[in-house]
């Protein structure tokens, strides 16, 4: 009862958050692009190599998709046990030499290898089903990008700990192009 009541309340600011990021998202697609233009083409008249950034692609998972199957992942003892941990690493608090020791790569694989040791049933839709959306997302971007004349590059900022399964994905991705046009992933990558 009071889980389920705790879950929907947290579930409900979270929808409400993730709408005010879609309504700040919508007015700032709404501003007019005539400034953005001028400066690059004071740029271009100036002979500056500068990269313009023409569209922002959030390419990951919604949210809520993410928490929700999160959260249905896990058997009734685990979400308790997930909650607790979220409480206590809450109330503890992190430092800033733990916050520090995050960027090393190292911290950031031992951290999942861990996590994914205690709760195996999440890493899927925390980690694995984002790996395939934000990968699959990039491509299209690059696919998209390539069509236009000039087109700019295509830049992926994600996390640390998405980078080796998207490359994974990618690399799927490639060997099966490769397959079904009979090369090797290595000729494949080259076009």
């Amino acid at each position: 009862g009071c889980e389920f009541i705790a879950a929907r309340a947290t579930l409900i600011e979270m929808l409400q958050e993730q709408q005010q990021q879609q309504q700040q998202q919508q007015l700032e697609e709404q501003q007019p692009q005539q400034e953005l233009r001028q400066r690059r083409q004071q740029t271009r008249r100036a002979g500056k190599a500068t990269v313009w950034v023409d569209k922002c692609v959030a390419g990951d998972r919604e949210l809520l998709d993410t928490l929700l199957g999160l959260w249905g992942s896990l058997k009734p003892w685990k979400r308790l046990k997930f909650v607790w941990g979220l409480l206590a690493t809450l109330v503890c608090g992190i430092s800033e030499d733990d916050i520090k020791s995050l960027a090393e790569a190292d911290m950031v694989e031992l951290l999942l290898a861990e996590f994914a040791q205690e709760y195996p049933e999440v890493m899927r839709p925390l980690l694995h089903d984002r790996n395939w959306v934000l990968a699959t997302t990039t491509l299209q971007a690059a696919q998209v990008s390539a069509h236009k004349d000039l087109a700019p590059p295509v830049v992926a900022i994600v996390g640390k700990g998405h980078i080796p399964g998207m490359v994974y994905v990618l690399e799927s991705i490639v060997e099966v192009f490769a397959a079904a046009q009979g090369t090797s992933m290595v000729e494949a990558g080259a076009r």
